[in-house]
C-alpha cells in the first residue's frame, strides 16, 4: 500500500495545472463616513511582481500605499495533479473626502503573455454625523487648544488635546468599567492625531451635563504637546478624528494576562472631530532694530564683571557677560568689536563667543588685554532682545567697571592669531617658540633611533606579520556590511531592530509608573514591527501592527496576541494606574520575546 502511494506521488508523471493568474481587492466595509481611514488589500495571484507597487488613483479620496507586498506559496497535489499559487498582498489605506461614491480603480497587471485586471469595487462616503456644541450631547467629544494664537520666532506653544469617552451607564448610574472602557474604544476605533501622534496622555474626569438636565461622566485623556516655532507662517494643530465603535451593552471577562476587559454585545459607530487651531508665527519687525541685535526673542537679563579687579599692564582680565532668560538655546553674546570705547583701550579678539550654557543662563568669556596703565573703565556692554510681550525691542546697558593697570613687572604677553583660529600667548625672552605649521621632531635623523637596535625573528614577529592581513581581511568583510546596510536601508533597520527593542525591554525593569512602562513596552514592540517590514512606527495602532503581520503570513495566535496585547498597553497608559501595571510584567516580556523571534522569521 505504501509503495503504491509512493508511485502515485513520486512515480507517476505529475500534471502541473497553475491556478489562473488573477488580480482583486479585497476590504473589510464598503461603507465609510467622510475622513475615516480604511486598509484595502490588493492580491496578485500567479502575476508576474510589478517592479514597484502599483499606484492606482481615485477621485473624491485618497489612496495611499502602506506595505508590502507579502509573498506567499501553496503547492497541493490531488491524483497526480499538482497545483501551484503565489500570492502576493500589497496594502493601501483609502480615505474618503467627500459624500458620496469612491471607486477603488481596476489595476491591470501583467501575468505572462496575457493582461489580468482587478474589477472596480465602489464604497460609499456617508456624511459625518452633526456634532452638538455642548460635548454632553456625544458619545465622544475632542478638544483642541492653544496657550496663544501668535508666536514670534523661538517661543513654544504649548497645545492640548482632549479625547472624552462617555462612560457606561447602567440604570442611570456610570458601570464600574475598571479602566476597560478606553481600552475597548482606543483597540477598537481609528484615530488621527495629527501633531500630538507618539504623545503620552494622562486620565482625568469630567462631569458634564446635557440639554436635558442629566449629568454624564466622561473619562477624558489629555495629550499634551510643546512645539517651538521654527520659520514663519501658519503653524497648524489638528484636525484631529476619532472613528470607534461605542460599547452600547457590555459586560466584564478575563482576558490576556488574567487581566478583566470588556466585551460588546451592542456597539454603535460614532466620530467625533476638531478642527484644526491655527498660530501665526511672526519675526521681528525691522522697524526699529537695533544695531548689532543677534536675533534673541523671549525675556532676558544681563549680568557683566571683570576678574581680576587689578592686573599687571599686557596681562589678561576675563570679561563675562551673563545672559539669563528663555529660549536661551541659540542666543548669541554681545558683539564686544561694536562697542569703540572698549576697543580703544583693550586689546581683544573679535570674533564672537559660542558661549556656554549654565543652570540658569548661558555665559559669555573673553580674554581681553588693558593697552596702557593707570585707573581704567570697563565701559557699558550694551545687548538687545525682542521682547515678545511687549512686542517691541529692548537693550540692556551694563554698568561701568572700574580696574587698575599696574606697570609690566615681567615679560609682556601678546595675542597672536593662530592658523587654528585658537589664541596663542608668546612670552618675551627667553622664550617657548610658537609653533602653527605642525610638530617639530626632536630628533633629525631617523636613522639615528635604530642605531642600537637589532632586528631578531620569533614568534612575536611573525605575529607581526600575519596580523596585518588578517585585520585586512576583517576590516573588507565590514566595509562590505556597511556598504550593504548604507545602501539598503530597509535592511539597516532590520539589522537594529531587534538590539533596540531590547534597550526598551531593558528599561522595564525600573521604578518608572505604570503608565510610562505600558507606553514603552507598546513603542518597543511597534518599533520592531517597524524595522523589521520598513514601515513609519510614527502613528501605527494596534489594529494597523496586527494587519502588518497578518498580510505577512503571521499566524493567527500571534496576530491576536499582539493585538490584545498592544491594546492593552494603550489602554494603560492612557488609565495611568490601577491594573495598569499587570499589561507590563516579567510574563508579558517572555510573551513580547518571544513574539518578537515569529516576527523575525516573517521579515523579507
Amino acid at each position: 500500500m505504501l509503495v503504491a502511494v509512493l508511485y502515485m506521488l513520486w512515480g507517476a508523471p505529475a500534471v502541473f495545472a497553475d491556478k489562473d493568474p488573477s488580480v482583486a481587492w479585497q476590504v473589510e466595509t464598503r461603507t465609510l463616513q467622510v475622513g475615516e481611514p480604511l486598509d484595502v488589500l490588493l492580491v496578485l495571484t500567479n502575476t508576474d511582481e510589478p517592479e514597484a507597487p502599483p499606484q492606482p488613483e481615485v477621485e473624491g479620496g485618497a489612496l495611499a500605499f502602506v506595505g508590502g507586498p507579502r509573498r506567499s506559496d501553496f503547492t497541493q497535489i490531488v491524483n497526480g495533479r499538482r497545483s501551484h499559487e503565489r500570492t502576493l498582498t500589497y496594502v493601501y489605506r483609502v480615505v474618503g473626502q467627500k459624500p458620496g461614491t469612491l471607486t477603488l480603480p481596476q489595476v491591470q497587471v501583467a501575468a505572462g503573455r496575457k493582461t489580468v485586471s482587478a474589477e472596480p469595487i465602489q464604497l460609499t462616503i456617508t456624511e459625518l454625523p452633526p456634532q452638538a456644541e455642548n460635548p454632553a450631547e456625544n458619545l465622544v467629544f475632542i478638544e483642541i487648544e492653544a496657550d496663544r494664537t501668535r508666536a514670534y520666532l523661538g517661543q513654544t506653544v504649548s497645545a492640548t488635546l482632549r479625547i472624552g469617552i462617555r462612560k457606561l451607564e447602567r440604570g442611570g448610574a456610570p458601570l464600574d468599567d475598571r479602566d476597560t472602557l478606553v481600552e475597548y474604544v482606543t483597540s477598537h476605533g481609528k484615530f488621527d492625531l495629527s501633531v500630538f501622534a507618539g504623545t503620552s496622555a494622562r486620565r482625568t474626569e469630567r462631569t458634564l451635563t446635557d440639554a436635558q438636565g442629566e449629568r454624564h461622566e466622561y473619562i477624558v485623556l489629555v495629550l499634551e504637546k510643546s512645539i517651538r516655532a521654527e520659520e514663519t507662517g501658519t503653524l497648524t494643530l489638528g484636525p484631529v478624528t476619532a472613528f470607534v465603535d461605542y460599547p452600547l451593552n457590555a459586560r466584564l471577562v478575563r482576558g490576556f494576562f488574567a487581566r478583566p476587559e470588556l466585551e460588546a454585545s451592542q456597539t454603535r459607530r460614532v466620530s467625533a472631530r476638531a478642527e484644526a487651531v491655527t498660530v501665526e508665527i511672526k519675526s521681528p519687525p525691522l522697524e526699529g532694530q537695533p544695531a548689532g541685535y543677534g536675533g534673541a526673542i523671549g525675556a532676558y537679563t544681563m549680568d557683566v564683571t571683570v576678574r581680576p579687579a587689578e592686573v599687571e599692564l599686557n596681562q589678561p582680565l576675563t570679561l563675562s557677560v551673563v545672559i539669563r532668560g528663555a529660549p536661551i538655546e541659540g542666543v548669541q553674546g554681545p558683539e564686544l568689536g561694536a562697542h569703540p570705547e572698549l576697543s580703544s583701550r583693550f586689546e581683544f579678539r573679535q570674533t564672537g563667543q559660542a558661549g556656554e550654557l549654565t543652570g540658569d543662563g548661558k555665559v559669555f568669556r573673553q580674554a581681553i588685554f588693558p593697552r596702557q596703565e593707570g585707573r581704567q573703565t570697563i565701559p557699558p556692554i550694551r545687548w538687545s532682545y525682542f521682547d515678545v510681550d511687549k512686542e517691541s525691542y529692548v537693550t540692556l546697558e551694563s554698568a561701568p567697571i572700574e580696574i587698575n593697570v599696574l606697570p609690566a613687572t615681567g615679560a609682556p604677553l601678546e595675542l597672536l592669531p593662530a592658523k587654528s583660529d585658537e589664541l596663542m600667548l608668546k612670552s618675551g625672552e627667553p622664550a617657548l617658540k610658537a609653533l602653527t605649521e605642525g610638530l617639530a621632531a626632536n630628533v633629525t635623523d631617523p636613522g639615528l633611533l635604530l642605531a642600537n637596535s637589532s632586528l631578531q625573528l620569533g614568534w612575536a614577529t611573525a605575529g607581526g606579520f600575519a596580523l596585518p592581513p588578517l585585520v585586512a581581511m576583517v576590516v573588507v568583510t565590514v566595509q562590505r556590511r556597511r556598504r550593504r546596510l548604507i545602501d539598503n536601508r530597509a535592511l539597516a533597520r532590520r539589522s537594529r531592530a531587534r538590539r533596540i527593542a531590547e534597550e526598551k525591554l531593558r528599561r522595564l525593569a525600573g521604578d518608572s509608573p505604570p503608565a510610562a512602562r505600558a507606553a514603552l513596552a507598546a513603542d518597543a514592540l511597534i518599533g520592531f514591527v517597524a524595522d523589521c517590514f520598513d514601515l513609519p512606527a510614527g502613528a501605527m495602532t494596534a489594529a494597523e501592527v496586527a494587519l502588518a503581520l497578518e498580510t505577512r503570513g503571521g499566524s493567527e495566535a500571534l496576530v491576536g496576541g499582539v493585538r490584545e496585547f498592544l491594546g492593552a498597553c494603550d489602554a494603560a497608559s492612557y488609565a495611568g494606574s490601577g491594573t495598569a501595571a499587570v499589561a507590563v510584567d516579567a510574563q508579558a516580556s517572555d510573551s513580547m520575546r518571544a513574539w518578537m523571534r515569529e516576527i523575525e522569521s516573517l521579515a523579507p
